[in-house]
């Protein structure tokens, strides 16, 4: 009976490991234009930060932000080139295995697929967001809650 219990226990040992060391897999094109409510490109014109938790785990100043987007073209969505919307992202703790945020910087256009949230967008997925077309002016975001960084 040890020996089983000693199995056992190294199953759910090696079960509750792999989920947290596992990166999701990158959507296709396909599945990122599926799964999305909006696939434009978009003129970052502002960053807000608008709130800073502290890692339990770490002790680590997180950021959550509000990025103020342009649209500049579209190709899914019932936007329109001019229109501006806020896509919500925040710092993650370093140290942790994937990719998991989607920066915005001020100035940047970039091609981005994003899904409707409450009151505010998000980003489809972690591989959602394009390289830049133009690069950021600004690559330092705000790190205090109420805090605003413009492009130039």
């Amino acid at each position: 009976m040890t020996r089983i219990a000693g199995f056992l226990l190294l199953l759910i040992g090696i079960s509750a490991a792999t989920p947290a060391a596992a990166i999701p897999a990158p959507m296709s094109p396909e599945e990122l234009v599926e799964a999305s409510d909006v696939v434009a490109l978009v003129r970052v014109v502002a960053v807000t930060c608008v709130a800073v938790a502290t890692s339990e785990r770490t002790g680590e100043k997180l950021p959550s932000y509000r990025a103020e987007l342009e649209i500049v073209e579209i190709s899914k969505g019932e936007l329109q080139p001019g229109d501006t919307i806020e896509v919500a992202f925040q710092a993650i703790e370093t140290g942790l295995v994937g990719p998991w945020t989607v920066w915005y910087y001020p100035g940047e256009e970039v091609w981005t697929h994003l899904r409707q949230g409450d009151g505010v967008y998000e980003t489809t997925w972690w591989n959602a967001r394009g390289e830049p077309l133009r690069e950021a002016g600004i690559t330092d975001l705000p790190v205090t809650a109420g805090e605003t960084v413009r492009a130039p």
